[in-house]
């Protein structure tokens, strides 16, 4: 008659059809034969190891420009490594609990009243001519923006003269230009949507 003990212990040493040294503990194995004896597994985890390296990690890279000298024409890997600078800058600033708390105020009296956050029509159509010009000045428009503003944070905010130096280079990046291009396509837009309304209301009335 056959040992029931002995027997139990020769199937513990079976798992997922490997054979396994019941003296020595799975965590202390070497990574080649925990990888050959569960290589199933580690092929199930590896498709959410990657989304989420793509979709979170990935995009993190673009963190690094709050400690950098940034300057839209270098990019981000191009401008300066400078630190903890600009932290620095900010919360010894005299205006750095003012802009704290008037961020977190904005965010309380706005949020609540938003029900769209859209801020343009994703079915406006552009025109080759505009799409042109969006391409000619939307780049250097933008990196200057991000950097007047970042200018401003860095600084301790604005000043009346800051503001009017920046209004007066926001047209020489081409603003006037861009606001011409996005109105035409909008008006076009909206043209749209009233032929649309006013065949619905015609149809309506037929009926």
């Amino acid at each position: 008659m056959s040992n029931p003990s002995a027997a139990a212990k020769e199937r513990k040493r079976f798992s997922f059809g490997k054979k396994r040294d019941p003296a020595v503990p799975g965590h202390r194995k070497p990574l080649k034969m925990r990888l050959a004896e569960n290589w199933q597994l580690y092929l199930l985890l590896l498709a959410p190891v990657i989304i989420t390296i793509v979709y979170k990690y990935g995009p993190m890279y673009g963190i690094q420009i709050a400690f950098r000298d940034f300057k839209a024409s270098r990019g981000i890997w191009g401008s300066e490594w400078v630190g903890f600078e600009w932290f620095e800058r900010f919360f010894t600033s005299p205006n750095c609990g003012r802009m704290i708390i008037n961020t977190i105020l904005l965010s309380l009296y706005w949020m609540p009243f938003v029900s769209d956050t859209t801020c343009y029509p994703i079915d406006c159509v552009f025109t080759q001519d505009e799409l042109d010009t969006i391409d000619r000045y939307r780049v250097d428009f933008e990196g200057f923006v991000a950097e007047q503003e970042a200018a401003w944070l860095r600084d301790g905010g604005i000043t009346d003269e800051s503001w009017a130096a920046y209004k007066d280079n926001l047209n020489s990046y081409g603003m006037n230009e861009l606001l011409e291009v996005y109105q035409a396509a909008y008006d076009r837009y909206v043209q749209t949507l009233d032929s649309e309304g006013a065949a619905v209301a015609t149809a309506e009335t037929a009926e």
